[in-house]
């Protein structure tokens, strides 16, 4: 009853499989648990893990308290372990060493205490490790070396002591570990991202690299990229350790600043978790951050991740983000907005959170796709947004709020899909009207008010370009042969269009 949003839909009549935060396989049977950022308390019962299909647990950002449960080993194909930010207490089970098929474990921003077994060098997938600003004690096991898929280890803000092993650190020079951060004054590591070494090991220009690093960073994302724990330090840290390899101080706006900023969405989105990794933070030119996945039900391939414009002013820049489908999570970060050359977002089916940034069409004037259905936004569409280039913008299924402004502004608008989320106010059928273009229209699912008049049944097909149009049953329209109220599933993919 607490629940920000999504409780009223548990314990109803409905599968479980339909209801809020939960997801399921071909078979009906639950896969994820993924109700972050929705105000949860309690503790995390121990027969979680008798779902046998469950391979994700994303519950950060609640209030959430207990410990992690002792049955946690029995969830054999859990694959994305993700606490962070609660009130969790105790220590990691033993039983929680046996998940072989573990590759992310965040559980940072807790009161977790205790030591790290030796056992954690048999998580021999794990990719991505966060204990930070905890309470654990000791040293951190030898074994860490073993890990050799490991990309992300953040194990500051704890009370670790000891010393970060020659071998430990080859994971960050053979290998694929490129974040790691310990607390440096009672840890001794030389490859750590977070720590200075003597100047016996530094040089003056690898000091100097650091520097333009963070201050692409800072012109950024401002405090945030030097405050300890943000995902911005996080990008920030990743960004120097990067520059000091290439040698790359290209600060222009297409240079390091959007190579960090596509940094901050690796972070933002939970990029340990993605179902496809598209080669972020490697070596790669963030250009080349991407490549061609099968998405579920598609019987082709499709291009996912970054891409860029060879003939954008300025340089090489990004001007597409294709990341749908790919089990992103978290707040949509205000960093976007500074990629000024995106015509196209496409980030559709995933767990995105927060809300808008309001600056987004003030920012992105190229942008002519916004494709975030299917995710768990909230607040209200920016009037922003609505541009004379503008054509689709699907933000269906989501917990959007507030009325439709701006809509006037967009008229070459193609695909205008809202349903399903929680608008008020009253429909813009002027706006719609002189939409002549506009091929579907999908309000419903709303609480709008008013009513579709006969100059936007006039764009209706044959006589006009409006193919499809569904309102709620309670707006009037001059006709029952304008539009319908309302329709089962009419989804339709967007990343290609």
């Amino acid at each position: 009853a607490r629940w920000t949003a999504g409780g009223d839909s548990w314990l109803t009549s409905a599968h479980e499989c339909d209801w809020f935060g939960l997801a399921c396989d071909g078979n009906r049977e639950i896969v994820r648990i993924g109700v972050d950022e929705n105000n949860l308390a309690g503790t995390i019962p121990p027969e979680v893990c008798a779902l046998p299909q469950l391979d994700q647990i994303d519950l950060d950002g609640n209030g959430i308290g207990g410990t992690v449960p002792h049955t946690i080993g029995d969830c054999r194909r859990l694959k994305i372990l993700d606490l962070d930010n609660n009130s969790i207490r105790g220590s990691l089970p033993a039983s929680l060493y046996t998940l072989g098929s573990l590759f992310s474990i965040d559980v940072d921003h807790n009161l977790l205490t205790g030591t790290l077994r030796p056992e954690l060098g048999d998580l021999a997938n794990l990719q991505y490790l966060s204990l930070f600003s905890n309470g654990f004690t000791g040293g951190i096991p030898a074994s860490l070396a073993n890990l050799t898929k490991l990309e992300i280890v953040y194990l500051d803000g704890n009370a670790f002591t000891g010393v970060i092993t020659p071998e430990m650190c080859k994971l960050t020079t053979d290998l694929w570990l490129n974040d790691f951060t310990v607390d440096c004054k009672s840890v001794t590591c030389s490859c750590c991202t977070n720590c200075e070494v003597g100047d016996d090991l530094v040089s003056d220009d690898d000091r100097r690299l650091r520097q333009v690093a963070e201050d692409v960073a800072v012109a950024v994302s401002g405090d945030a990229a030097t405050t300890g724990g943000t995902l911005q330090q996080r990008a920030k840290n990743w960004l120097q350790q990067d520059v000091v390899r290439s040698r790359n101080e290209d600060a222009s706006p297409c240079g390091l600043r959007q190579r960090y900023v596509a940094a901050v969405l690796y972070f933002a989105f939970g990029g340990a978790g993605w179902s496809h990794k598209l080669n972020f933070l490697s070596e790669a030119d963030e250009c080349e951050w991407q490549g061609e996945v099968m998405l579920p039900g598609k019987k082709n391939s499709t291009l996912s991740g970054l891409v860029c414009d060879e003939q954008v002013e300025g340089g090489t820049c990004i001007t597409r983000i294709l990341l749908g489908e790919n089990n992103l999570s978290g707040d949509f970060p205000e960093e976007l907005t500074q990629l000024a050359n995106v015509a196209l977002i496409d980030m559709d089916n995933n767990a995105i959170a927060g809300s808008i940034p309001p600056t987004l069409g003030d920012r992105l004037r190229n942008l002519q796709m916004f494709d975030m259905d299917n995710n768990r936004l909230t607040g209200t569409l920016p009037p922003n947004l609505f541009r004379e280039r503008t054509t689709i913008v699907d933000v269906d299924t989501n917990l959007l709020e507030g009325p439709l402004v701006g809509l006037a502004n967009a008229p070459n608008l193609v695909h205008f899909s809202v349903y399903g989320n929680r608008m008020t106010g009253p429909l813009p059928s002027e706006a719609f009207a002189a939409m002549t273009k506009l091929e579907t229209l999908y309000v419903d699912g709303n609480q709008f008010t008013g009513s579709i008049g006969q100059n936007v049944c006039g764009l209706l097909a044959p006589a006009g370009s409006l193919e499809n149009l569904i309102v709620d049953c309670n707006i009037d329209r001059p006709s029952e042969d304008c539009g319908s109220c309302p329709a089962p599933s009419r989804k339709r993919n967007l990343a290609g269009s």
